[in-house]
């Protein structure tokens, strides 16, 4: 993934390459992640990059921790099971009340999407689609 940026006058590395006086600048692997992740966005326009990072790590030990701490908690006190006892079998498509209440589920958002665009809610989105500070035109 690649973002037009324009070409600093500084510029000599081997990251940039010409392009009509603008330079097509590769993202590192961390600003692509950042760019999957709306929080991530957020954190890195308003605290910069490096307490973006920070935080990333952060949240990334914290959840590892978690993981660890629950999984040796739950070996200590015996409550992981040392025999399996499921079993599989084979599954066919058939027609139950899951069924019955996805199609019901399905129609229902069907309605409400016609209902959305028939009463003005593309322009109602478009409208609201600039970034905040950005006068957008009706």
């Amino acid at each position: 993934m690649t973002r037009q940026l324009p070409r600093p006058p500084t510029a000599q590395s081997g990251r940039t390459a010409g392009h009509g006086g603008d330079a097509v600048l590769s993202l590192t692997p961390t600003e692509a992640a950042a760019d999957r992740c709306p929080s991530g966005l957020i954190y890195r326009k308003y605290y910069g990059t490096k307490m973006m990072l920070t935080l990333l790590a952060i949240f990334y030990a914290t959840m590892v921790a978690a993981g660890y701490i629950i999984e040796f908690t739950f070996g200590a006190l015996g409550l992981i099971p040392t025999q399996r006892n499921a079993q599989v079998t084979q599954t066919a498509i058939t027609w139950n009340y899951t069924t019955i209440l996805n199609i019901i589920f399905l129609l229902l958002a069907a309605a409400l999407l016609i209902r959305f665009f028939r009463s003005g809610g593309r322009p109602m989105l478009t409208m609201m689609g600039g970034a905040p500070g950005e006068a957008s035109a009706p």
